[in-house]
């Protein structure tokens, strides 16, 4: 495994004051941390999903990873890790962390599905030492987002 491949950024500025549980024109769907499956889909759920103004969110941050193929999405706040790629018209709040390769690198299906695997999550939970105070994932706990190596 190699440590230490991603950087990370959590969105601190979609709130429940900016965004509305009605999609329409104009809007983009805001991707949470229940959004994300093991098996590396998108669900939607009943009276959770949530929009946001395109206008408003093309004035954050996070909107610049929308549609950004070239990275990845984890929830935060969890002992049950999981990867998915960022793919089309969305962005995620801050329950979702963005994984920034910080070498250009696409990983397989297998390495992604490796962080839901049960023996990943023991070492995660080993690696963030059982914490029950905070388990964001920031710039020191990011390092723990090995990748598997090619076999």
């Amino acid at each position: 495994m190699t440590f230490g491949v991603f950087d990370v950024v959590r969105d601190r500025q979609i709130t429940k004051k900016n965004t509305s549980k009605e999609n329409g024109r104009g809007k983009i769907r805001v991707i949470k941390a229940r959004n994300i499956t093991d098996d590396g889909s998108l669900v939607s759920i009943d009276d959770y999903d949530t929009w946001i103004a395109e206008k408003t969110v093309r004035g954050l941050a996070i909107a610049k990873y929308i549609g950004d193929e070239t990275v990845y999405l984890s929830p935060n706040m969890t002992y049950n890790p999981r990867v998915i790629r960022n793919s089309g018209d969305f962005v995620p709040d801050g329950s979702v962390a963005v994984l920034i390769p910080k070498q250009k690198m696409n990983l397989t299906a297998e390495q992604m599905a490796w962080f839901s695997s049960d023996e990943y999550r023991r070492f995660y939970a080993i690696a963030r030492n059982f914490s029950t105070q905070s388990i964001n994932i920031d710039k020191t706990s990011v390092f723990f987002f090995g990748v598997p190596s090619h076999d």
